[in-house]
């Protein structure tokens, strides 16, 4: 007998007009969310409040759950098939992506809320112990650790085998990657729980004193400040000559990378921590107004919003024209950025009777037979075309077929097909 390498979920469901901001799925953890998801197209990992790290499949669908000791308020990094993350357990924790199985985990003084970045086969990781560590990718060995002035909750940003990042204290410090040594620090006087960004040889981050700052990076001199109407902890990306950071004021801005001069701001209903997602022209943020916003990169007008279950105080990550984002209410939420081929989104709990679509996987076989009233084709998600059907009796071979969402569409009916290996 061959070995079970394909399985299918057949769902049927009525052709109708999708628009971008619908869901596509939402999975459930034991608790609030605050952790921000990450993807590497197969997976998405995330932490929770229940203390697990989470790492789902594409339809979203658990893979594995990684049980730490205290909350996991940190965003993992996806890097080489591990995933890594930090807990409020104090530990930093690698974990394999394919099995869920620990890697190795490292022991800090106090909890860990901020985020790794990964460079150059090293871990970079802030903790509340007042540390910065650098840990051997691998094997997680420390290789040295910085002692900044107060708590790092912000995640490390690496332009050039330099490190930046800020403190509690509102200090913005600029090491050297190989030893850890300080070249700059930049005092704001107020606590940082933003992370930076980089564009043009100048960082970019958010404050609680309201401002946003934008620093050389070579020199560690001010360059502009903008003050907003309340705390700044959202991170800002940049792009082009724009840089986009939500403020607590209910506004996402758009500055003017060189002078933060305001080119647009969006108002939400209500605070804005998360921080923004570029992508194709296009800002993806939440808000505690349990609205994900889509807004237009160029002038700030609403392209659409999706109203979830609780607050959004994650930051969004967009693949493959889906956006993650998870919610205070539990969920993880994936939500549909484009104009799809006119099915609507679907779940695996209700299904709606089909006539014109038989379908029949072997999954021993590698085999999918279909039975059409009318031509048809098979979809991948995104929209692309995987093949045309013809009327009839088909026998399709799925062997070459990734993992991941398809759909068969003949008149005015759709049967969604999940291949989960």
């Amino acid at each position: 007998m061959r070995i079970l390498n394909v399985l299918f979920i057949l769902i049927t469901v009525s052709v109708l007009s999708s628009e971008p901001g619908d869901l596509l799925w939402k999975y459930m953890t034991g608790n609030k969310i605050y952790s921000s998801p990450w993807s590497d197209g197969d997976n998405i990992s995330f932490g929770s409040h229940d203390y697990y790290i989470y790492t789902l499949k594409k339809d979203g669908s658990l893979k594995w759950k990684y049980l730490t000791q205290n909350e996991v308020y940190s965003s993992p990094r996806i890097k080489n098939e591990t995933v890594y993350e930090g807990s409020e357990d104090h530990f930093i924790y690698a974990v394999n992506i394919n099995t869920g199985s620990l890697k190795w985990s490292y022991q800090t003084v106090s909890t860990v809320s901020s985020s790794p970045c990964i460079h150059n086969g090293a871990v970079y990781i802030g903790s509340d112990d007042t540390h910065l560590y650098s840990i051997n990718e691998n094997n997680g060995v420390l290789k040295w650790r910085y002692k900044a002035d107060n708590c790092i909750g912000s995640t490390p940003l690496i332009v050039n085998e330099k490190i930046y990042f800020g403190d509690y204290s509102g200090y913005i410090y600029a090491i050297n990657e190989d030893e850890g040594d300080l070249v700059w620090r930049y005092s704001t006087g107020s606590s940082i729980y933003s992370s930076a960004c980089y564009l043009d040889n100048t960082i970019y981050i958010g404050n609680t004193d309201f401002f946003v700052y934008a620093i050389d990076i070579s020199s560690g001199s001010l360059r502009w400040k903008f003050k907003t109407g309340a705390e700044t902890n959202s991170t800002p990306c940049a792009y082009k000559d724009k840089v986009f950071i939500g403020s607590y004021d209910k506004y996402m801005y758009a500055f003017n990378a060189s002078d933060g001069s305001v080119n647009w701001r969006y108002p939400a209903q209500d605070k804005v921590h998360s921080s923004p997602f570029y992508k194709d022209d296009v800002v993806y943020f939440g808000s505690y107004d349990n609205y994900l916003y889509a807004v237009n990169a160029s002038d700030g007008s609403l392209k659409w919003k999706y109203l979830a279950g609780g607050t959004l105080y994650s930051s969004p990550f967009v693949f493959d024209n889906i956006v993650y984002i998870g919610g205070l209410d539990n969920y993880l939420y994936a939500v549909e950025t484009y104009k799809s081929m006119g099915f609507k989104s679907m779940t695996r709990k209700r299904a709606l009777p089909s006539n014109s679509i038989k379908s029949y996987p072997n999954p021993f076989t590698n085999t999918l037979f279909v039975e059409l009233q009318q031509d048809g084709a098979i979809y991948a998600l995104s929209g692309q075309l995987v093949r045309k059907i013809r009327k009839g009796n088909s026998r399709i071979n799925t062997n070459n077929w990734i993992a991941g969402i398809y759909i068969i569409k003949s008149g005015t009916e759709a049967r969604k097909m999940v291949k989960t290996w």
